[in-house]
């Protein structure tokens, strides 16, 4: 039977593979698709990644970037998130195994009202920006949309590679048990 350890570290790599896939299928969807001949395969991977945007993202033409003369996948602040949580997802993993080889345990050092705190000042760009759009005082360029975005996208992602990494323990216990039918 494996440890924990190695389960959470296959857990992890897993995770990271699947965000890193996702960030890199937003930029290689429009190339796809303005790129003939496309294959079978091609198309029903394009296809499965716009219909899975569409699930997160209202996929505005006029909000998303268009790389290639396509469309991506999801709008551009959408998209600065899943571009960014790649790379504060792998940082939290670094930053939590650095300090697990020179300690020997590793704990969190920020209490979960510090962790709370941090995502929402993270996401006060994002909310801005929203806010101006949604009340019509101006319409942010998809440029600004996506800088904006960032800062929650690292946040994000950051905390969920320190859960992953053991270095952020739950407070909340287990999951209830939604139904017992």
């Amino acid at each position: 039977m494996r440890s924990s350890s190695s389960l959470r570290r296959i857990a992890s790599g897993l995770i990271v593979l699947a965000v890193g896939s996702w960030a890199v299928l937003l930029i290689a969807t429009p190339y796809a698709i303005t790129h003939h001949p496309v294959s079978k395969v091609q198309g029903a991977v394009v296809a499965v990644v716009y219909v899975g945007g569409s699930f997160v993202c209202h996929q505005a033409p006029e909000r998303s970037f268009h790389f290639w003369g396509g469309q991506t996948p999801v709008c551009a602040r959408c998209a600065a998130l899943y571009w960014s949580a790649p790379f504060g997802l792998v940082a939290a993993l670094q930053f939590a195994r650095r300090r697990r080889s020179t300690a020997s345990t590793l704990t969190s050092s920020m209490s979960h009202v510090t962790l709370r705190r941090t995502l929402f000042q993270s996401a006060i760009p994002t909310l801005v920006t929203a806010g101006i759009e949604v009340f019509g005082m101006a319409q942010p360029s998809n440029t600004v949309r996506a800088v904006s975005a960032i800062p929650l996208g690292l946040s994000v992602a950051w905390v969920v590679g320190m859960f992953l990494a053991g270095a952020i323990r739950s407070s909340a216990g287990p999951l209830p048990v939604l139904s017992e039918r």
